[in-house]
């Protein structure tokens, strides 16, 4: 394996640019740290596994390094030499001071934790890493922000404007991650099949009369182009991943055949539990129609399952799901399942709502439409009604003729539909504010 070589992007020039507006770009709304992590991963797993047979796999796993393994791992990623004469002036920054004692515990400290999130029956990230087309997964994920053309083309996708990446960086106490994955070889991709890459989204600084935006980049050294990382491929990322694996004392290998990707997010800030509770809430739809399976492997390697079905204070919501994907419709004293009326000549969805079962009635969702457009999540539990009101749950499906509308009309969380949204006035400036502007107000009524 060539000797890595760590890539930082300097501020000169017109447009320069730093990692200020990464690191604040998506704003995660109400979501925990989990939740953004869960919604994030899952969604991406899934629009990487549409074309792709089986079922989209998704793995999450706490890793752990110690002693003379640690300083394997520093030496790997040359994390001193990129990180220790920066420390004091990450400190000097009142911004950054948090950031600052993350970094030194990182160096210092005996062990260093990280998390994994594998998926696999999925495409991997192929295409040409230095270029941003549609099929430059590699290239779009891990060098690129803002890239807010990804779903144009297809309302079945989950995210639209390329800030989602952000959770990754956010769920390190110090920014790093690394991207590893396998994918079919083509001529795109200058037919390698597998890559890696470290990426770092430090504050902007100075040092040593260099003024440096913070983004940052460990790869290979590419060929007659001084300073500038490029991925490992093939053999030299394969190397590489074998070393992590051995240093994290895990079995984490991925075949030739295993195509998907392996984000390991080090020093991660994330509850395993709190996390596989976030996949119940928001994956239920695509686990209990196995569209997506998920694993939850702990430090001590023992593993978990969602447990959709056993979650009390969720389950009403399931078999109110189930309902609204079937074709009857049911008008009961406490029950009711059906269509909502056309607008504009299309079919805007279906219904089911029910007066709330004492768990679902006690928890923070009680009062609450779980609305969903078919990609396998829920975009998010909306609060209608109020407490004068018997308590009551409900579930909106919608329907295939609108979902263009909706996932343009979605803030970069996904959390919600927006009449007013800009991007929705440009593309579709005749009826889409009109209809998403009916769908919100169906649901509320």
């Amino acid at each position: 394996m060539k000797n890595g070589y760590w890539e930082l992007n300097l501020m000169d020039g017109k447009n320069p640019t730093h990692t200020g507006g990464f690191l604040t770009a998506y704003d995660q709304r109400e979501f925990s740290p989990e939740e953004v992590a869960a919604r994030e991963s899952g969604q991406n797993a899934m629009d990487a596994g549409k074309k792709v047979s089986g079922v989209t796999q998704l793995v999450f796993q706490k890793l752990i390094a110690k002693g003379r393994n640690k300083s394997r791992f520093l030496d790997l990623i040359k994390a001193n030499e990129l990180l220790e004469p920066r420390v004091e002036v990450f400190s000097n920054g009142e911004r950054n001071k948090h950031f600052a004692t993350s970094v030194q515990k990182f160096l210092n400290a005996d062990e260093v934790h990280a998390l994994l999130i594998r998926d696999f029956n999925t495409c991997g990230l192929g295409g040409d890493w230095q270029k941003y087309d549609k099929g430059d997964h590699f290239a779009r994920l891990v060098c690129a922000l803002n890239l807010d053309d990804k779903a144009d083309n297809d309302a079945s996708s989950g995210g639209s404007f390329g800030l989602g990446k952000t959770t990754y960086a956010k769920s390190s106490d110090i920014n790093t991650v690394i991207y590893h994955s396998v994918f079919a070889p083509d001529q795109r991709s200058n037919n390698v099949s597998r890559r890696l890459m470290v990426s770092g989204v430090y504050p902007k600084h100075i040092l040593d009369g260099q003024t440096y935006g913070g983004f940052a980049y460990f790869g290979a050294s590419l060929d007659n182009q001084d300073h500038v990382a490029a991925p490992f491929e093939d053999k030299e990322a394969k190397n590489f991943w074998d070393e992590v694996a051995d240093i994290f004392q895990s079995d984490i290998s991925r075949s030739e055949e295993q195509t998907g990707t392996d984000i390991l997010i080090i020093m991660d800030s994330i509850d395993l539990k709190k996390l596989k509770r976030a996949v119940e809430d928001y994956y239920f739809p695509a686990l209990i129609s196995n569209e997506l399976s998920v694993r939850f492997i702990d430090e001590k390697n023992d593993t978990d399952h969602p447990t959709v079905n056993s979650r009390e204070d969720l389950d009403q919501f399931v078999k109110l799901y189930k309902k609204v994907k079937g074709k009857d419709n049911i008008s009961e004293e406490t029950l009711r399942v059906g269509p909502f009326n056309k607008r504009h000549n299309k079919n805007i969805g279906r219904y089911a709502f029910e007066a709330a079962e004492p768990d679902e009635a006690k928890s923070q969702r009680n009062n609450c439409v779980a609305i969903m457009r078919g990609t396998g999540m829920v975009i998010n539990y909306i609060k209608t009604g109020g407490d004068q009101y018997e308590p009551a749950v409900g579930v909106y499906f919608a329907d295939q003729d609108i979902h263009k509308y909706l996932q343009t009309a979605e803030n970069a969380a996904h959390s919600e539909w927006s009449e007013h949204s800009a991007r929705l006035r440009q593309k579709f400036p005749d009826d889409g504010g009109k209809i998403v502007s009916h769908v919100n107000n169906v649901i509320k009524k």
